[in-house]
């Protein structure tokens, strides 16, 4: 069965590795337009050409370098995508980030930081692309 995305806009989160990158690479392959965010500006440019290679178009994806955690980060990336593409079929949230700690440590910086990006931003960023995504049954 053959996908096809073409004309769909996709949000990728945690696009500079793993998943993330990873996904966005099949998307832009199968027609995607992308808006593709990660902390890691190398990584996230690297991803941003593999799907510029990939892709049925040569589009070059909207791509924003920031940290989802940061107050008003999430509204940015939602906005900054419906005002380039001019609307959102796609939301993919792969950030996301595994951290051992020992649990003698009582610091709760540990937890607060990966309940923040693994839990509270793919809440927010599906809140923010939600009434985006009921206007063009996205998923």
């Amino acid at each position: 069965m053959e996908v096809d995305l073409s004309g769909k806009v996709a949000i990728v989160t945690g696009a500079s590795s793993g998943i993330g990158a990873a996904t966005a690479i099949a998307f832009a392959k199968h027609g995607a337009k992308l808006s593709l965010v990660g902390r890691d500006e190398v990584r996230l440019l690297q991803t941003a050409n593999k799907c510029v290679e990939v892709s049925m178009s040569n589009e070059v994806p909207l791509w924003v370098r920031l940290d989802l955690t940061q107050p008003g980060a999430c509204e940015a990336v939602v906005n900054k995508t419906v005002e380039t593409y001019g609307k959102l079929d796609i939301l993919v949230n792969s950030a996301g980030k595994v951290v051992l700690s020992d649990l003698s440590d009582e610091s709760m910086d540990i937890l607060d930081d990966l309940m923040n990006l693994n839990f509270r931003v793919p809440y927010r960023m599906t809140q923010l692309s939600l009434r985006h995504l009921e206007k063009t049954k996205g998923t």
